[in-house]
C-alpha cells in the first residue's frame, strides 16, 4: 500500500479514538499494516532520562527504560532508527520527533518472514504521523501525562511546565533546544523561544527566591514579555513594560533577571537586553568564548529602569549556550566548589559536536550527578547553533 494510503488510514483511526486508546490503535493498525506482532508507544520523561511505555486501556503502565545504555535509548539520543534482530524476527525503534521536540519512541516486534529493513522508510512516516497525534492528545489525558512522571511533581514546576515553549526545535536557519533542572521541583527559571518571519527571540529568565511564590513571579513575567513582543514591542520596551508590571504588582520586593535575545535570521546579528542575568557562552570550534553583556537593573526592581539594547553576531557554525545561575553554584551535597565556569565549559566542549537536544540532556544530567541530589536552586539551560 502507498506510504500516503496508510497515514491516511493510521490518522483516520486515531482520528477516532479516545487519547487513552491510542497505543491499542496504534498496535492494531501496525499488525494490520506490516504483519507487526506487538508495539509500544515509549514516551520520554521529563528529566530526558527514562522511557516509559504509554498505558493501554486493558492493562496497568508498564516499566520505563533509561535513555542511557537501551536500545531505545540509542534510537532517542542519535534519533536514527535502530533495528535489532533475532531468530524470531526484529525488534525496530522508531524516534518520534517532531522539528528535534523528541516526544519518545515507538517500538514495533515484527515476524521473522518481514524484511524490516524494506520497511523502515514507511515506519518512519508512521512515527512522525504518531508523533503529531501525540502532541495533540498527551495534554487531553491525565493517564498520557502521568506516564511522563516518576515521582510527584511540586506545584510550582506544574506551573513552569504548563509555561514552557516546545523543549527543542530546529530549522535550515538554527537548531535550539532548552531544559530545566530539577524538573520536579523547578520554581524560578524559565526559557522562552519564538520565530517571528525575520527573527527569532529567545529569552533566559530566572526569579528570585524558590518555590510557589517564584513560579508566580516567573509566570507573570514570561507573560507580560509574550504579550509586549505580540503586540509589536521591541526588546528594550518588552523589558520596560515587564519591569513596570512586576513593580506595580510586587512594589519592588521581588524581581527577576532575565536575557533577551532577537537574532536576525538573515544576517545572525543578535540584538539583547541584558537585565542582570549571568554572561553567555560561545563555542566556535574547538573554543568556548565568555560573551558578557553589560547588565542592566533586574525587571521589577524600580519599574522606571531604562534598558539599553546591545550588539553581537552569530557566525556559522557557532553555538551559544545560556544558563542561569543554579548551573554555576550547584555544590556538591557532601560539600566542595560549586559547578562554576571551568566545569561548564569542559561539559561545553565535550558536547559541541552533538545535536542541541542532545547536548543539553547531557549537561544537564552532569549538573544533576555533580551535586548528587536534588539542587538547591533551579537552574535553566538553552543551547542555540546557529547554521
Amino acid at each position: 500500500m502507498h506510504t500516503t494510503d496508510l497515514i491516511g488510514r493510521l490518522l483516520s483511526a486515531l482520528d477516532d479514538a479516545s487519547p487513552t486508546a491510542v497505543v491499542d490503535v496504534v498496535e492494531q493498525f501496525l499488525h494490520e499494516a506490516f504483519g507487526a506482532r506487538g508495539s509500544d508507544v515509549l514516551v520520554i520523561d521529563y528529566d530526558l532520562d527514562m522511557l516509559t511505555p504509554l498505558p493501554r486501556q486493558a492493562s496497568p503502565l508498564g516499566g520505563g527504560t533509561p535513555v542511557d545504555g537501551s536500545d531505545a535509548g540509542d534510537a532517542f539520543r542519535t534519533q536514527e532508527i535502530v533495528q535489532v534482530s533475532s531468530p524470531k524476527g526484529a525488534r525496530v525503534f522508531v524516534p518520534l520527533t517532531l522539528r528535534a521536540e523528541q516526544l519518545g519512541i515507538l517500538e514495533i516486534e515484527l515476524p521473522a518472514a518481514t524484511s524490516a529493513s524494506d520497511l523502515l522508510p514507511d515506519l518512519a512516516h508512521v512515527g512522525t504521523c504518531v508523533a503529531h497525534v501525540l502532541q495533540a492528545v498527551v495534554p487531553l489525558s491525565d493517564v498520557l501525562e502521568g506516564a511522563r512522571r516518576h515521582e510527584p511533581m511540586a506545584l510550582a514546576a506544574e506551573m513552569q511546565w504548563a509555561l514552557l515553549p516546545i523543549r527543542a526545535f530546529e530549522c535550515t536557519a538554527f537548531g535550539i533546544a532548552g531544559q530545566l533542572v530539577p524538573a520536579y521541583e523547578v520554581g524560578g527559571d524559565m526559557f522562552d523561544h519564538a520565530m517571528g518571519r525575520e527573527s527569532l527571540l529567545v529569552t533566559a529568565t530566572d526569579a528570585m527566591g524558590h518555590g510557589l511564590r517564584a513560579s508566580l513571579l516567573t509566570t507573570l513575567a514570561v507573560n507580560t514579555l509574550r504579550n509586549a513582543r505580540r503586540s509589536g514591542a521591541s526588546i528594550d520596551a518588552q523589558a520596560a513594560t515587564a519591569d513596570r508590571t512586576l513593580n506595580t504588582q510586587f512594589g519592588g520586593d521581588q524581581f527577576v533577571t532575565a536575557l533577551i535575545m532577537e537574532v536576525d535570521l538573515a544576517t545572525g546579528e543578535v540584538d539583547v537586553v541584558n537585565a542582570g542575568s549571568p554572561p553567555a557562552y560561545r563555542i566556535n570550534g574547538g573554543a568556548v568564548e565568555t560573551v558578557k553583556f553589560e547588565a542592566d537593573l533586574p525587571l521589577g526592581m524600580f519599574g522606571s529602569t531604562p534598558y539599553t539594547v546591545q550588539h553581537s553576531t552569530l557566525r556559522s557554525g557557532q553555538r551559544l549556550v545560556l544558563v542561569s545561575d543554579g548551573v554555576l553554584e550547584a555544590e556538591p551535597r557532601d560539600g566542595g566548589e560549586p559547578y562554576g565556569d571551568r566545569r561548564l565549559e569542559g561539559a561545553l566542549l565535550a558536547t559541541r559536536h552533538l545535536r542541541p537536544h542532545e547536548a543539553v540532556r547531557l549537561i544537564a544530567a552532569g549538573v544533576r550527578s555533580y551535586r548528587n541530589t536534588q539542587l538547591r536552586d533551579d537552574a535553566t539551560i538553552v543551547c542555540l547553533d546557529w547554521k
